[in-house]
């Protein structure tokens, strides 16, 4: 399914204000792995060191669940700088679902179809069938 097809597909299945909710969360990442892939290159600037995402985790709601795929062969963003932003959510108890792709590039090409499925199945479950945010609190026996 390509991008035009999801985009559509998105218009077409959720509520406005949950669509905007979602994609200004997808656009904040974006941002980070930009403001990561200018570190890697060894820019020093502390105005990007203090824009990236990873830096105020502890502000991203609580009730909005984040999708962060990444692949591993990636040399623009490392697949490591994602697992920081990862830690940051557990730490702050964020819910969020981490996906690596082996051998995937700054855009996952390798892996596009399995890469608009996990994104089209994100939305269907929190926005279409209204699944509940997971309970980020510590539990079980």
């Amino acid at each position: 399914m390509d991008s035009q097809n999801i985009l559509k597909r998105l218009a077409n299945n959720f509520m406005k204000e949950q669509k905007i909710k979602y994609i200004k969360l997808l656009l904040l990442l974006i941002i980070c792995s930009s403001c990561q892939a200018q570190k890697n290159k060894l820019i020093v600037n502390e105005n990007l060191i203090y824009r990236s995402a990873v830096k105020w985790v502890d502000k991203f709601p609580k009730d909005v669940p984040i999708l962060m795929l990444h692949g591993n062969a990636d040399w623009r963003v490392k697949s490591t700088q994602s697992l920081k932003m990862a830690m940051e959510f557990e730490k702050y108890r964020i819910p969020y679902r981490f996906i690596i792709f082996e051998g995937g590039d700054h855009g996952i090409s390798e892996h596009k179809e399995a890469v608009d499925q996990q994104v089209m199945d994100w939305f269907d479950r929190f926005l279409k069938n209204k699944e509940s945010i997971p309970n980020m609190e510590y539990h079980g026996g």
